[in-house]
Formats: C-alpha cells, sequence, structure tokens
C-alpha cells in the first residue's frame, strides 16, 4: 500500500526533489496534573527534543517571552507561530 500524500499544511510538506531533508511535523500535548513546575516540564521536554536531534519548535504565544527563554536554556530555539 502507497503511503498517504502529505497533509496540505506547510510545515508538513516534503520537498519535490526528494527525502534528504524532509521537513517533522510533530504537534505534541504534553498534560501534567497540578501541581508541576512549568520549568520542569520545559526541561522533560528539551531532553527528549534533543534525543531526536530536534533544535527547533514553535509554539503559541501564551505565556510571552517565557517559553522561548526557558527552551533557550535548554538549547531549543522556540519560534512563536506566524512568525
Amino acid at each position: 500500500m502507497a503511503a498517504s500524500p502529505p497533509p496540505s499544511d506547510p510545515c508538513c510538506q516534503i520537498p519535490e526533489s526528494g527525502f534528504t531533508q524532509m521537513p517533522l511535523c510533530l504537534v505534541v500535548e504534553v498534560f501534567h496534573e497540578p501541581p508541576f513546575q512549568p520549568e520542569g516540564v520545559v526541561h522533560e521536554f528539551s531532553e527528549l527534543l534533543q534525543q531526536y536531534h530536534i533544535y527547533n519548535v514553535t509554539g503559541d504565544r501564551y505565556a510571552g517571552e517565557w517559553p522561548r527563554e526557558q527552551f533557550r536554556k535548554r538549547g531549543i530555539t522556540y519560534t512563536p507561530a506566524g512568525n
């Protein structure tokens, strides 16, 4: 059975030239029951991303600069969606 075509979302497009640098589109929802330490969640998630050699993420602007600063401290570039 042939693979389904990629979704129309631009972050998930496969380049026509081949699969040498296929973009990865990954949506992750992480839920922690309160109480939890937000900085600890960022640390945990950053370690997981780095295991897969992912160093750039895109997210919402809900918490202002806080997520960007926390990911930056851990070597991950956080880009707010829409930039």
